[in-house]
């Protein structure tokens, strides 16, 4: 019961040349089955659909990496995102604080342009 792998079952730390072999298995294997299920859907759909050819595994995949680069980029985290998963501000009196700092004069100037400051007295 006590065999070489015990320890990993129990909060042990995983050595790296094992995290490497799993990931150089692991990723791989994602990126080809994902592409063998978009060459499957494309090729079950596009035809009939569109009147398409189909496509073979390796155009499949050049398909998937012109899509990355035209829409999606492979920046990873280096470039900010227009959907960020985290939010800046983890409570709610720090982005009134910061919006309040931000559009505060905007602010000011709309309710003067409204009648309610004393610039558009006559």
């Amino acid at each position: 019961m006590h065999g070489h792998f015990s320890r990993f079952r129990h909060g042990g730390r995983i050595p790296w040349p094992w995290k490497l072999a799993g990931a150089l298995v692991i990723i791989p294997g994602f990126v080809l089955l994902g592409t063998w299920i978009i060459m499957m859907l494309w090729n079950a759909l596009m035809p009939v659909i569109f009147g398409i050819t189909v496509l073979t595994f390796w155009q499949t995949m050049g398909l998937i990496v012109l899509a990355k680069l035209l829409f999606g980029g492979f920046g990873g985290h280096g470039g900010r995102s227009p959907f960020p998963r985290k939010p800046r501000y983890k409570d709610r009196e720090a982005w009134k604080k910061h919006m309040g700092e931000r559009f505060g004069s905007f602010n000011q100037e709309n309710d003067n342009v409204k009648g309610g400051g004393s610039e558009t007295e006559l």
